[in-house]
């Protein structure tokens, strides 16, 4: 069975790169049209979703679309101020780095990389690997079912499925709830077998729906979700937050395919907390059990880390886990 890496911001983190948090309040400035942001809101408790869609409908640009009288002209200021600060958040990203973690992950034979950061750091660490990057799939505007960058070495080929967006292309990164909520409406699609695309101007392609292709043993990849239901899925530095809607809802759904359909080909999907069980609190102790019931087997590290130190050795000690067992 393929097996992929499935990974987050904690990986940057490790470079004390920044926060989602962090970034956040870094945009929260004027954007290029002069709108002010942020309002002074303490936003602290608010899910990010709802931070982004707090900070797009700021005061200043409420009063600007007020005075737009039809539907056309409405649209036009809203898909203007969503690019603007989504690009505002992109640019925050060029200067996040790699570090021995994402060596160690980038050296190991994955059949492919999906990830909900928009930066390229991955990217980076492959071509200091001497990987070049070769024609992948950006043909989606919005939305990330197919898009993927694909990277060479000889015969050496690393693919990568920014399942978030692209920080390449700013109408792709998935934020606010508007966003979410047509991503989990596009994934639903895909796996009802409603979901069709091009290929350049030629043939319309549309697959079976996904419960079809695991009864009859369909292996092949089109997206990032067939990797979900089809291959070995390692989560390494993602914090699984409530808010990221669209693959709580697909581990819901896979759940019910393997429980309720009787989906006899079964992977494993495996996420690694970077802690010690009985130091978690009781909302992890409520999250690891909720992954649980949806079919996640959770590890956790030997350690509890307390310092930027302590997380690269815990880090260190999950890479040394899955090199075991994929190698194996």
């Amino acid at each position: 069975m393929e097996k992929v890496l499935l990974f987050g911001n904690g990986l940057n983190l490790l470079n004390q790169n920044l926060s989602w948090k962090t970034l956040l309040s870094n945009v929260q400035v004027k954007d290029e049209a002069g709108l002010t942001v942020h309002d002074s809101l303490d936003l602290v408790d608010v899910p990010y979703p709802l931070q982004y869609d707090y900070l797009l409908l700021s005061s200043d640009f409420r009063k600007r679309v007020h005075d737009v009288k039809d539907s056309t002209g409405w649209k036009k200021v809203i898909e203007d101020r969503q690019f603007a600060l989504k690009k505002a958040i992109c640019d925050e990203l060029k200067a996040f780095s790699p570090n021995a973690i994402y060596r160690q992950l980038a050296s190991l034979s994955f059949d492919a990389y999906l990830t909900t950061n928009y930066d390229h750091v991955l990217d980076e660490t492959l071509n200091a690997m001497s990987f070049l990057s070769v024609v992948g799939d950006k043909s989606e505007m919005n939305y990330n079912i197919r898009r993927k960058r694909c990277l060479l070495k000889g015969s050496d080929k690393k693919t990568i499925y920014p399942i978030h967006g692209d920080m390449d292309n700013p109408r792709s990164i998935v934020i606010g709830y508007n966003h979410y909520c047509g991503t989990v409406a596009k994934i639903s699609d895909y796996l009802k077998g409603n979901y069709k695309w091009k290929i350049g101007k030629g043939t319309e392609l549309k697959i079976p729906r996904m419960l079809d292709r695991l009864q009859n043993g369909d292996d092949q990849f089109y997206s990032w979700i067939d990797y979900i239901f089809m291959s070995d899925v390692y989560i390494v530095g993602l914090g699984f937050d409530y808010s990221e809607i669209d693959l709580w809802w697909l581990l819901d759904r896979r759940q019910r395919m393997v429980r309720g359909d009787g989906v006899m080909k079964q992977n494993k999907i495996v996420y690694f907390v970077t802690k010690d069980p009985k130091d978690l609190s009781p909302q992890e102790k409520t999250k690891v059990d909720l992954l649980d019931r949806l079919g996640v087997q959770c590890r956790f590290t030997s350690i509890t880390p307390a310092k930027p130190k302590g997380y690269m050795l815990a880090y260190q000690e999950i890479v040394d886990m899955i090199t075991k067992e994929i190698i194996i």
